[in-house]
């Protein structure tokens, strides 16, 4: 079920099309593509972790917000070797830390570098405009990050 507001899972994309992770739900011959092109193999947890990177800032949204109310998401794939790696290795820490701990270690990680489940929200985050301004500190004494009106404690 859709974790927010209970209505079935219709907007996720699993990863992979069984539960023993073996099938990917990604055309294979796209990583085959990709493993050709970048010359070394790319797995669909790699093609995850870059798209993750592409489209995790605020940055993609904001640029492009009109596009995505009406249409679907086209991700750009570079052809630099290099670049894609570090998209990889970005996405793969985002994935981490958005998730715990819990997914994907990036290279130079170590299991126990982010505690999972140790953040609690104390109190939301105001969903309207005037309740979420632009300002946020963290009292490193009691490990409290406030944004906003919210608060929550790491």
């Amino acid at each position: 079920m859709d974790f927010f507001c209970n209505r079935g899972a219709k907007d996720i994309f699993p990863l992979y099309r069984n539960a023993a992770a073996t099938e990917p739900n990604i055309l294979p011959a796209l990583l085959e593509l990709l493993s050709k092109a970048y010359q070394r193999p790319v797995g669909p947890e790699d093609l995850a972790a870059y798209v993750y990177a592409v489209l995790a800032p605020s940055a993609f949204t904001e640029k492009f917000h009109t596009e995505l109310a009406s249409r679907e998401v086209h991700v750009p794939l570079t052809r630099d070797v290099v670049l894609f790696a570090r998209g990889v290795d970005l996405g793969r820490r985002l994935i981490r830390l958005h998730s715990y701990g819990e997914r994907m270690l990036a290279q130079g990680d170590k299991k126990g570098d982010v505690p999972p489940g140790s953040a609690k929200c104390r109190k939301a985050v105001p969903g309207d405009p005037e309740g979420y301004p632009v300002a946020f500190s963290y009292n490193e004494s009691t490990g409290t990050l406030h944004v906003a009106l919210g608060s929550s404690r790491l």
